[in-house]
Formats: structure tokens, C-alpha cells, sequence
């Protein structure tokens, strides 16, 4: 179960975010999602006690985790330099548009944010991803 509204502060944001994506299953697309979801739908706190480049290096090592995952499940092997590639850009997009909801609402919301980070997420990883709870 997503945990959308717990506050992410001190230093609890990751493993909030890690938590939330366990939950979702082993499909590692599915806790892609649900980890895209967390950090999106989420009232990070800026004054946590983990750094950026923690949490950053964090989720970047788990998003490439997932995505080795994807194209094993698949029989192809993907070298992991390109794995952490397509991880760091991933987390790129993820933690941008979980910022522009709070930039300027009446533009764009949580849910649109979401479904705009992983259509651009999936192609580049080579998924389809499920319409999030609530979507259409």
C-alpha cells in the first residue's frame, strides 16, 4: 500500500520512497511505478538529514537494480554502466516533476506529473507502464 501521505522529513524520504516500491511486488516495473508514485505524490521536507547525493545515489542504485531486473526477466543482458545510465536519468526525470506540482498547481497536478515522468521513462527503458491508481 502506497504511503502518499506520510511526511518525508528527516532523512525517512528514501526509505519511504524504497518502501513504497517493495510493496508494489517483485515486478520490477510495477515498483518502478509505485516508486515514481512515492516520491512524485510526496511532501519532501528540504531540511532533511540526508543529503541529495545520498538519497540521489540511493534511488539511482535501486532504479538501475529494477531495470537490470527488467531486461533479465527478458533474457537480454544490459552491461551495467548502461543499467546506471538509464537509472540516473530516470531519477532525473522522477525528482524534477516531483517538483513542478508545487511550482505552479493551477498548471499541473501530482497525477499529471506522474504520468508524464513514466511516459518518458518507459520507451527509454523499454516498458509500458499501467495506468497509476486513479488515472484514466
Amino acid at each position: 500500500m502506497l504511503n502518499e501521505s506520510h511526511p518525508c522529513s528527516e532523512g525517512n524520504a528514501s526509505e519511504i520512497h524504497l518502501s513504497n516500491a517493495a510493496g508494489a511486488g517483485l515486478d520490477p516495473v510495477r515498483q518502478i511505478e509505485a516508486f515514481a508514485r512515492s516520491v512524485i505524490f510526496s511532501a519532501t521536507d528540504e531540511n532533511t538529514t540526508e543529503t541529495r547525493t545520498e538519497v540521489s545515489g540511493r534511488h539511482i542504485r535501486k532504479l538501475s537494480l529494477w531495470i537490470s531486473e527488467i531486461h533479465t526477466g527478458r533474457g537480454e543482458t544490459l552491461a551495467r554502466e548502461e543499467a546506471d545510465k538509464l537509472a540516473i536519468g530516470a531519477n532525473a526525470v522522477i525528482s524534477q516533476l516531483s517538483r513542478e506540482p508545487s511550482l505552479d498547481p493551477a498548471r499541473i497536478t501530482a497525477e499529471k506529473a506522474l504520468l508524464i515522468a513514466l511516459d518518458m521513462i518507459g520507451p527509454r527503458i523499454g516498458v509500458t507502464f499501467g495506468a497509476p491508481d486513479g488515472a484514466s
